[in-house]
Parts: structure tokens; C-alpha cells; sequence
């Protein structure tokens, strides 16, 4: 239940980048790529174990957990993923000591 509360949990801070002008700095950027990469470690892991997650069936033939586990661990990567892409590309170019510009097609 905390992971789905998890998935949430990052709009307000993907919320506060949009205030700020798509503008990151070094901190948070590095705290959002870890959590991107805790995701994708954790999704990793729930695909490897999906034959082990079970539940009552409310659709016989329809494992309605692993459908739930495995979307919120798609939709938390949808919501980061394109911070991901520009972190990347930032720190390639600038080093790890500098701030995200998040100017892309879907800045408002």
C-alpha cells in the first residue's frame, strides 16, 4: 500500500518543478534520479517476482495485484522519466554540480 501512495506522493514535487520554471537544482536532481533509479531497481524486481504475487481473484483468471503492482511501477516511471532524459543530459554536459533545465516540448 505504500507504493502506491509512493506513486503520488512525487506530483507535488514534479508540481513545485513546474512553479520554479523547469529549473532544478544539483540537490534535487540528484534526489529525483535516485528515486527514478529506486524504481526502476523495484520494478525490476516485481517483474522477476510476478509468478509469487497472488491474490483473491475478483475476475476468475484475472490477477488483479500483479496488474496494480506492475501499472503503478509503469505509471511512477512515466511521471519521472522525462526528468531522467534531461538529468542525463546535464550531467553529461555540466557535471554533477549543476542545475536541470527542463525546457522540452511539454513545458508549459
Amino acid at each position: 500500500m505504500a507504493f502506491f501512495s509512493d506513486v503520488v506522493a512525487v506530483l507535488p514535487q514534479l508540481w513545485l518543478i513546474a512553479s520554479t520554471g523547469w529549473r532544478v537544482e544539483a540537490l534535487v536532481s540528484h534526489y529525483m534520479a535516485a528515486l527514478a533509479v529506486s524504481r526502476i531497481l523495484s520494478g525490476i524486481f516485481m517483474w522477476s517476482a510476478r509468478e509469487d504475487i497472488t491474490c483473491n481473484e475478483w475476475i476468475p483468471g484475472v490477477n488483479h495485484a500483479l496488474i496494480a503492482v506492475l501499472s503503478a511501477h509503469v505509471l511512477h516511471f512515466v511521471f519521472i522519466a522525462d526528468f531522467a532524459y534531461y538529468y542525463m543530459k546535464a550531467i553529461t554536459k555540466e557535471g554533477l554540480s549543476c542545475s536541470v533545465e527542463l525546457r522540452g516540448d511539454f513545458a508549459v
